[in-house]
């Protein structure tokens, strides 16, 4: 995985154990996506996820792309790409207007 892009669904109904979001993790090239359920969409549960389903699993992607979720642009987030490496992009969209 070279380019991943991450974006996080939700909130949706709670499960049983208590998860309310989904995580998507995809990379551009293969297309593989996979997504994992999250009880919050903190910068703890989002790195975490991050780190041991994907770096430990395929290595280090050289990018990540985002949209400006206040997980995405966290200082904890920033390090962590700064410090594997990773160049972070994010959408630079404006929301839609009525």
């Amino acid at each position: 995985m070279d380019r991943i892009a991450l974006d996080i669904m939700g909130p949706l109904p709670e499960t049983s154990i208590g998860n309310k979001y989904i995580l998507v993790i995809g990379d551009y090239f293969t297309k593989w996506t996979e997504a994992f359920a999250l009880p919050n969409q903190d910068v703890i549960a989002v790195a975490s996820v991050l780190v041991k389903e994907t770096i430990c699993r395929f290595s280090v992607p050289r990018q990540i792309h985002s949209d400006k979720g206040t997980q995405f642009e966290s200082k904890i987030f920033q390090e962590i790409c700064r410090l594997l490496g990773i160049k972070k992009d994010q959408d630079n969209c404006l929301p839609p207007t009525e």
